[in-house]
């Protein structure tokens, strides 16, 4: 079983740099979808494969 947790980007780029859970399942969640391109670059770059990203962000789904 997994957990979420609320990063700022900042903190996320950095942990990816050192390789935090590299050996796990990551689901990004940005607000509007915006960060999913540029973000799958970086961590391609640092050897992630295993993750995913919500399609059009969290706003989209949680409109009424």
């Amino acid at each position: 079983m997994g957990y979420a947790r609320k990063v700022p980007l900042e903190r996320f780029e950095s942990a990816i740099a050192k390789g935090f859970a590299k050996d796990k399942t990551l689901l990004v969640i940005d607000e509007v979808g915006k960060q999913s391109q540029w973000l799958q670059y970086y961590l391609e770059k640092y050897g992630y494969s295993n993750y995913f990203f919500l399609a059009d962000g969290a706003d989209h789904y949680t409109q009424e």
